[in-house]
């Protein structure tokens, strides 16, 4: 994703940060089937994944698609991309 043009972000720079990401991240399977009704149906992967693996946060172009109610946070990625410069994890 980070790598549309429309995002701006040059491969090298996208590199580092899924690096990152690789690196703090876990790998997750989804185990069940969401039955949400979304504003985008394409978006319940990400939905049981997240919840498969307790996610506190996940990271979205379209946060507003995402209902409230899921139990984890839903921000963009330019917010995740603030926080980690300000801890320093990332130029």
């Amino acid at each position: 994703m980070l790598r549309r043009p429309k995002f701006g972000f040059d491969t090298k720079r996208v590199l580092k940060i899924v690096r990152r990401l690789q690196a703090v991240g876990e790998s997750v399977r989804s185990s069940r089937v969401s039955k949400l009704d979304l504003k985008d149906p394409k978006d319940a992967p990400f939905i049981e994944v997240a919840e498969s693996g307790k996610a506190a946060v996940v990271v979205t172009f379209n946060p507003k698609h995402f209902p409230k109610t899921l139990g984890f946070m839903v921000v963009d990625p330019t917010s995740v991309l603030r926080a980690l410069r300000a801890l320093g994890s990332i130029p």
